[in-house]
């Protein structure tokens, strides 16, 4: 009975690790897959921009440059493109928002030398 019972053990042990696993591969996933959506955002000044980004499923990665008024928001991931589109509209709405625009990575190349 006591080698069945670590046999148990262990099989739950695997099991649960695999798991584990899974759920971290498919968190990762999530987070590469949303890892584009970051938008550059003018808002209204004096408002808070954390509270902001919270209030519409965002993160604030904080000012571009010295600009006062002008910060990165990322999206946080969903499993639900659609309620991605309906984030970021929304947030193109709200009243404090002046600007918005998704920024996108830039492929560059250097010209061949000849």
């Amino acid at each position: 009975p006591r080698k069945h019972k670590n046999t148990m053990d262990l099989h739950m042990k695997r099991l649960l690790a695999i798991f584990l696993l899974s759920l971290c591969v498919y968190t990762q996933c999530l987070e590469e897959e949303h890892a584009d959506q970051v938008f550059a955002v003018r808002l209204q000044e004096g408002v808070s921009p954390s509270e902001v980004a919270e209030r519409h499923g965002f993160d604030n990665l904080g000012p571009v440059g010295s600009m006062d008024d002008h910060f990165l928001f990322r999206m946080r991931a969903s499993p639900h493109k659609r309620g991605d589109q309906d984030r970021a509209a929304a947030l193109a709405e709200a009243g404090e928002v002046l600007w918005m625009e998704k920024q996108v990575k830039q492929q560059r190349m250097k010209r061949p030398q000849f």
